[in-house]
């Protein structure tokens, strides 16, 4: 009798996958895991002996048992051991000197930049000493830092802070961050990731930049996150709005990009290859994992690329492979690399959306398809249709009925709008990454064809923004919930698995698939696929030519000229479209993500041009924001004043103008532009040359048309009003843009009295509650009128609009 040689059971892979993983689990809670693994490796040598006494049946489990051992000694392995070389040994020990290598992109924020520096060395008592860890750092936003670049830093390290209601340390902890630095000194001692890092880097940031090029905010940003996984652009409204409705798992680069990357793949592959020697899968296969070095690697996407990698190698030997083998072979491959990441909620979320989606998602279809097989019998025309809106809801029902217990724990938040919103959005991912794509690639040849590929990004990407806009105004659409216990998260999957085998039970099995088979079978029938496939492209083609006309005919120039007074916050930042339809910007405020997003929101989708910049003041409120612009924007010329480049930031920004081949004009007084049509605008005071004169004067500039006049006084001090007062200027105007955000030291009655406006604009930011004063306030209601004095604070974006002769005032709030 020879032996059974068919020991391994199916799903195989799966099983002992399961079993890493939980014995990577158990290795958390035994203390000495290789003790353990000591005392039963006897136990362990003698299954091989077992096939020879016939025993083949316990090789199997004596294998997983293996596996979880190795998973808990891999585990024991990775944990962080005390270290006396740690960087957070001088947390709150006053001033210290530490270098280290940027470990990722400096993130933009509001006046700030922050980035992880992976710590190699300290000085101490003026020697040089080995250190580790890892320090987040905060510096303002220019001179730029990138990934790579090797740095000196003196500062003040400290432990950080946590805030009511937000563990902070604990938040840093799990990113191993337990030091905080900000504002120290920089020296740059070298820099740059060399190799193939390095170079993915470059590729990734090239991309990214020919995205924000080629179209405008909030679409650039939002295309960025999908394609290349750059989210820190992302606006706050926007964040929150995803956050709100569910759908925040389409802003991070996971599997649904993978596996749509996968299928664009396959396609342009079977084109140019055809199907002999398949060589379409190995095209796609170094495509998705080209795609996931490109976007960074994270523990999504590299357990996409191996699903993917699976389901390929599949299709190549010709046999049929495992979803769920597929799935748990990633994620063991995953917990061996960092064992750390099985406590990542990131990682516990994408392994149960993608479980969701091959568990739960057939049974869901297949239901909803025997629901609807009579109305398909008797209107053959809805079979499209309803494919696809029950395809669409079993897949996002599959992923939300196992990552819903996991939101609430983690998050204490529950979207009452993620169905609805996710059947509404995720169609559009397809399409969104195709024409994003082409947007990337194109624009590193050409900014001209770039611009021209966003015209067939910017629909889709519009249509995703508006989509979540929408669901997240309903009422409750969001629940906030309080603590979720451990116990029952346990329990809802114990309740779902139950649930799952029950249907899955040999004489429930039977019965269900002969009744669901049936109404597939009539709903996926291909009678009449060619009209309504016809009638479904048409549709299509029809939405986006009207998107296209509407947006451009909404978008054009109405013969009036448009003053945007921009809320970026405490800075100036003004917008002019000219009635021949040129762009001027004045000033650019603190923040260059904040005026990106504001741009957007004011210019037509495919206005790219800025005709003008103008800097009233090299000072950071009015000049930083300037310098994010010129990398997303044609500049025509710049207007500034002759000052000495005596700060960091106005270096860089004529470094940065200067590299671009941007023309620099110095202001003189009696400057005068034509805007076209009669518009004009005039510089009426040119500001100083001394640092004294930098610190008291500004531009002071006149825009007209016709009868309209404004006089956009920058920072101008009561100064430079009684010289414009002195040298009878021309400073009468219909719109005063109030100086230095209502300052005590502008605004003087007499000025007032001969500028004589109707209308008063201060830019100021809500968190200056002494801005603007009480006393200016008081004598420009005096002058205006109560009603016609206008905050950004208060009323948002504040746009003035003239015809030459009548002005119309339209605020945000």
């Amino acid at each position: 009798m020879r032996p059974d040689r068919h020991w391994l059971p199916p799903l195989a892979l799966a099983y002992l996958s399961i079993s890493w993983a939980a014995g990577t689990y158990l290795g958390s809670v035994l203390p000495t895991p290789w003790l353990v693994a000591f005392a039963l490796a006897p136990l362990l040598a003698l299954f091989p002996f077992l096939a020879a006494m016939r025993r083949p049946s316990l090789i199997f489990p004596g294998l997983c048992l293996a596996a979880a051992l190795a998973g808990a000694v891999r585990l024991s392995t990775s944990l962080p051991h005390p270290d006396e070389l740690s960087i957070a040994r001088f947390n709150d020990a006053g001033l210290q000197t530490i270098v280290g290598i940027i470990a990722q992109e400096p993130e933009m924020g509001r006046g700030a930049v922050s980035f992880r520096l992976a710590v190699s060395g300290t000085r101490e008592n003026g020697s040089w000493s080995s250190a580790s860890g890892a320090v987040l750092i905060r510096l303002r936003p220019y001179p730029e830092y990138h990934k790579g670049d090797r740095v000196e830093l003196t500062g003040k390290p400290k432990s950080p802070l946590s805030r009511p209601g937000f563990d902070y340390s604990s938040y840093l902890a799990r990113q191993g961050i337990a030091t905080v630095m900000d504002y120290p000194k920089v020296l740059r001692l070298g820099g740059g990731t060399r190799g193939l890092p390095g170079w993915l880097d470059t590729a990734r940031s090239r991309l990214s930049a020919a995205i924000g090029r080629a179209l405008p905010e909030p679409q650039a940003s939002l295309g960025q996150a999908i394609l290349l996984g750059e989210r820190k652009d992302i606006p706050g409204f926007l964040n929150s709005a995803f956050s709100r409705t569910g759908t925040m798992h389409l802003l991070a680069v996971s599997g649904m990009n993978v596996s749509i990357a996968a299928g664009l793949l396959l396609a342009i592959g079977l084109w140019i290859f055809g199907r002999r020697r398949f060589h379409y899968v190995w095209f796609a296969l170094a495509g998705v994992w080209a795609y996931a070095a490109l976007t960074g690697m994270s523990p999504p996407v590299f357990r996409a690329a191996i699903m993917a990698t699976v389901f390929l190698l599949a299709e190549y030997s010709g046999r049929q492979g495992s979803a769920i083998v597929a799935l748990t072979f990633a994620a063991a491959v995953m917990v061996a690399i960092e064992p750390l990441v099985l406590w990542s909620a990131s990682f516990q979320l994408s392994f149960a959306s993608m479980a969701g989606l091959i568990l739960l998602t057939p049974l869901i279809q297949a239901c909803g398809a025997r629901a609807v097989a009579p109305a398909v019998s008797r209107l053959p025309l809805l079979r499209w249709p309803l494919s696809f809106f029950i395809s669409s809801t079993a897949v996002t029902l599959g992923a939300m009925l196992t990552t819903l217990p996991l939101l609430a724990y983690y998050f204490g938040i529950i979207s009452a709008v993620s169905l609805p919103a996710n059947l509404a959005i995720v169609p559009a991912m397809p399409a969104i990454m195709f024409s994003t794509a082409a947007v990337a690639f194109a624009g590193l040849f050409s900014t001209t064809i770039g611009w021209i590929a966003g015209w067939a990004a910017w629909p889709f990407l519009t249509y995703m923004i508006e989509a979540v806009q929408m669901f997240a105004r309903f009422p409750n659409a969001a629940w906030a919930i309080p603590t979720v216990p451990l116990w029952t998260v346990i329990a809802y999957f114990s309740a779902l698995a139950v649930c799952l085998w029950l249907f899955t039970m040999p004489p429930l099995k039977r019965l269900s698939s002969q009744q669901l088979g049936a109404g597939a079978a009539v709903l996926h029938s291909k009678d009449g696929d060619g009209i309504v496939n016809a009638a479904r492209w048409s549709a299509l083609c029809l939405l986006s030519a009207s998107v296209f006309l509407w947006s451009a005919v909404l978008g054009l120039p109405r013969d009036r000229l448009r003053v945007s007074f921009l809320d970026v916050g405490n800075g100036d930042a003004i917008l002019v479209s000219s009635p021949g339809g040129r762009h001027l910007l004045i000033d650019g405020g603190p923040d260059a993500r904040t005026l990106r997003q504001l741009l957007g929101a004011e210019m037509p989708f495919w206005a790219r041009d800025l005709d003008l910049v103008v800097l009233t003041r090299p000072r950071a409120d009015h000049l930083t924001g300037l310098l994010g612009i010129v990398d997303s924007y044609r500049v025509g010329q710049v207007i500034e004043p002759d000052l000495t480049r005596d700060s960091s930031t106005f270096r860089e920004w004529g470094k940065k103008v200067a590299g671009r081949g941007i023309p620099i004009r110095h202001a003189v007084a009696g400057q005068k532009v034509d805007l076209g049509r009669g518009a004009s605008l005039q510089v009426v005071h040119a500001g100083g040359s001394s640092s004294r004169q930098v610190d008291q004067g500004a531009l002071v500039l006149r825009l007209e048309w016709g009868e309209t006049s404004f006089l956009l006084a920058s920072d101008a001090g009561k100064d430079i009003e009684r010289e414009l007062l002195a040298t009878r200027s021309a400073v009468v105007a219909t719109v005063l843009k109030v100086a230095a955000h209502g300052s005590p030291a502008s605004s003087s009655p007499e000025f007032l009295a001969t500028v004589r406006p109707a209308i008063a604009v201060v830019s100021v930011g809500r968190n200056s509650p002494r801005l603007p004063s009480p006393q200016v306030t008081e004598r420009l209601e005096g002058q205006v009128g109560e009603g016609n004095v206008f905050t950004t604070a208060e009323r948002g974006t504040v746009t003035i609009v003239s015809d030459g002769r009548n002005v119309w005032v339209q605020t945000d709030k």
